[in-house]
């Protein structure tokens, strides 16, 4: 193994290089713009990573400390970013290592290997400077296992427990990797006409592993008396429940990514399932025509289990955030490396050779516009925060530290205009009108006036009533009994 691996590296040293410039380039591109992504805000002024606590993610909860080499955080500034590509590297060069077998691979693959962590629903994990290279992480360790599918039956076994243990104690959203990859791993066995018993002996080993380390999990979940604080956002739908549950997440998921994705993204990932089964059954050892077959079964089964422990929740998650469905951009970017490989049909690998880098150039292009439109955001932000500050000041006393507020600020032009051409990215970039705790910490962190702001609807109160004390294009600001008002225009 290890001298096929060193023989595998030299081979593709120079895709390895492509490889990690392609995802350094988008990861420090957003990790830049320093935009506080959600509970970024909090972690770095309290500098505690809660992984453990909130989430039972104790593999991040510990990296975390290695990486800070402390138990107190601190902002690294690109650190993490530059850590996130690294890693995401290595599992790029690991699918192509596992899938092609330690064989000298195609430029296409390897640009399409890069999809797996720059594709539009990755891009939120990343965003996280405190966490998102253990995010990056729970994708490695969830395919490292697949060194060993071939190896000794109890080698593998031990080994894809433990890869699954690891990734629910990093994110548990990386849950339907393992899976695809297992399935792949089947359908390219039965194209090459490997016998079916042993490919039930690997199906049934793998279930046994990946049950073993979701048992595992759970078990270490039992202690951990916050989890259970969190709500539906961790809990697994009832038996009774169970049927319906997964009818309405998976219908959820796969909405939520054709809503999300642009129409080009739609047509070429398209393109991609339906070139990936042709090429698939040209190539296979068996029937064409039950290779084809068994292409469609693979792509329905891979694409629903994507989805991971997810389906089989009592709240859909999908349409709450991107990152929920990252592991269908994950068995597309399986395809993408997949289609990289050689055919003797010259026109037809020309075309999926397009389709590939078609689809990574909207990837790579759509990373830096959605930095672009992180640090309008911000700037927006900011820049209105500074100014109702200095409108607040003189109002705000020591007695009364609440201000009733019809909501924050206005989103960027830029961002408004770019998120009409991309639906997925105003699910990624917060609002600025929102009146949740990360943009009143924010604020509070950029003005140091440690106010409480309070939505309010203006409906429910007479205006006349209030004493006008400010008006301007952005807002007025009033006051009645002492307390503060402002209607945002």
């Amino acid at each position: 193994m290890k001298n096929k691996l060193l023989n595998f590296i030299e081979l593709n040293k120079q895709k390895l290089t492509v490889i990690f410039i392609m995802y350094a380039i988008s990861t420090i591109s957003i990790g830049i713009v320093n935009y506080p992504y959600i509970d970024d805000i909090a972690r770095r002024i309290e500098g505690v990573a809660n992984f453990a606590a909130h989430y039972s993610r104790y593999l991040s909860e510990f990296a975390s400390y290695l990486v800070q080499g402390s138990r107190h955080l601190t902002d690294t500034g690109l650190t993490t970013f530059i850590l996130s590509a690294l890693i995401l590297t290595v599992t790029s060069a690991s699918l192509l290592f596992i899938l092609f077998d330690g064989k000298k691979v195609s430029w296409i693959s390897a640009i399409g290997s890069v999809f797996i962590g720059t594709n539009p629903w990755f891009l939120e994990p990343i965003s996280f400077r405190f966490d998102g290279p253990y995010i990056a992480l729970s994708v490695l360790v969830s395919t490292l296992p697949f060194f060993f599918y071939y190896s000794k039956k109890t080698t593998y076994f031990f080994l894809s427990a433990l890869g699954v243990f690891l990734m629910c104690n990093s994110y548990q959203g990386s849950s339907g990797i393992y899976i695809v990859m297992l399935l792949t791993l089947i359908y390219k066995d039965f194209l090459n006409a490997t016998k079916v018993k042993e490919i039930f002996q690997k199906i049934v080993i793998s279930f046994f592993a990946y049950s073993s380390g979701i048992g595992a999990y759970y078990l270490e979940t039992k202690f951990n008396p916050e989890l259970a604080l969190r709500g539906d956002t961790t809990s697994i739908a009832s038996l009774n429940n169970m049927p319906m549950a997964v009818i309405q997440n998976l219908q959820v998921y796969f909405k939520t990514i054709r809503y999300q994705s642009t129409r080009t993204w739609f047509i070429l990932a398209l393109l991609a399932i339906v070139l990936t089964i042709i090429y698939m059954s040209f190539n296979s050892k068996i029937n064409k025509a039950i290779s084809f077959v068994l292409g469609l079964v693979y792509v329905v089964t891979a694409a629903i289990f994507s989805f991971g422990v997810y389906m089989f929740f009592s709240t859909p998650l999908a349409d709450d955030r991107p990152r929920y469905a990252y592991g269908f951009a994950f068995f597309l970017g399986i395809l993408l490396i997949l289609l990289g490989g050689y055919i003797e049909k010259r026109v037809f690998s020309y075309l999926k050779g397009a389709v590939v880098l078609l689809l990574m150039y909207y990837a790579m292009s759509f990373s830096f516009i959605y930095s672009s439109a992180l640090q309008h955001q911000k700037d927006a932000f900011e820049d209105s925060s500074v100014l109702l500050a200095e409108d607040l000041n003189d109002y705000i006393t020591q007695e009364n530290q609440v201000v009733y507020i019809s909501s924050l600020f206005k989103d960027s032009q830029v961002f408004t205009n770019t998120a009409s051409s991309y639906p997925i990215l105003k699910e990624l970039i917060p609002s600025n009108a929102n009146l949740y705790w990360p943009n009143l910490l924010w604020f509070n962190t950029l003005t140091n006036l440690n106010i409480n702001l309070v939505g309010f609807d203006f409906n429910t109160i007479d205006i006349s009533t209030l004493e006008l004390l400010e008006s301007n294009k952005l807002w007025d600001i009033y006051q009645l009994d002492g307390d503060i008002y402002v209607y945002t225009k």
